[in-house]
């Protein structure tokens, strides 16, 4: 039936962005609370702890993406956490690794 009209897809991958989005800030919101109350400077290790905890957010937010283009999913909560756990390993090892990177390239720049 979602298929078949055009408004009802629409709507559909509209609620699934305003829903992911609102999953990805809310598990990255370590990040977003340091980012916008302490000087970066003034916390730089707690920032790259917050960081590499928001990476599996990313992979999350993609799977729950894919399964609405792939099968027109629209359950948005469930694909996501599962997909976070899922990643979780995976990202955060990726997440260290490019925050260690970029942080080495910052020193060396300073």
């Amino acid at each position: 039936m979602v298929d078949k009209h055009p408004f009802l897809r629409i709507s559909g991958v509209v609620y699934v962005a305003l829903a992911t989005n609102l999953l990805l800030v809310l598990t990255s919101l370590p990040v977003l609370v340091l980012a916008t109350l302490v000087r970066p400077g003034d916390a730089v290790i707690p920032l790259a702890l917050a960081i590499i905890a928001a990476v599996p957010g990313l992979p999350a937010a993609f799977e729950v993406f894919r399964r609405n283009s792939d099968e027109g999913s629209l359950s948005v909560a469930r694909t996501y956490f599962a997909a976070w756990w899922r990643h979780l390993r995976a990202s955060l090892l990726v997440g260290s690794v490019v925050v260690t990177i970029l942080g080495v390239l910052v020193v060396d720049v300073a």
